[in-house]
């Protein structure tokens, strides 16, 4: 089969698939048929599978999201254990900012 003739077999595999999803009654629908379009779909255009991380990057990654973690935790806990006060002078801070960042709010 040639390239042309293989785009032409995808396009009509994909159009079936398209019509028996969006547009066949109840009636009509067959999942055997749908399950066999996909199938010859994946004959045809086999999806190439993402490339995988190596595991050392996934674990850089991982430590570096708990690090990340814990700085917000620890500054949430320091805020938390704050006086009320400076809280309030806090929000009162930045809902005074914002209202010259977002006039309109």
């Amino acid at each position: 089969m040639n390239t042309k003739e293989k785009t032409k077999k995808i396009q009509k595999l994909k159009k079936l698939l398209d019509w028996y999803i969006d547009c066949a009654s109840d009636e009509e629908f067959d999942s055997n048929v749908v399950i066999s379009l996909l199938h010859q779909l994946d004959a045809l255009e086999p999806i190439a599978p993402e490339p995988m991380e190596s595991v050392e990057v996934f674990i850089a990654n991982f430590w570096e999201y708990c690090r990340r973690r814990e700085n917000e935790e620890r500054t949430l806990r320091s805020f938390a254990e704050c006086p009320t006060t400076l809280q309030v002078k806090h929000y009162h801070r930045k809902s005074y900012l914002q209202s010259f960042l977002h006039p309109l709010n």
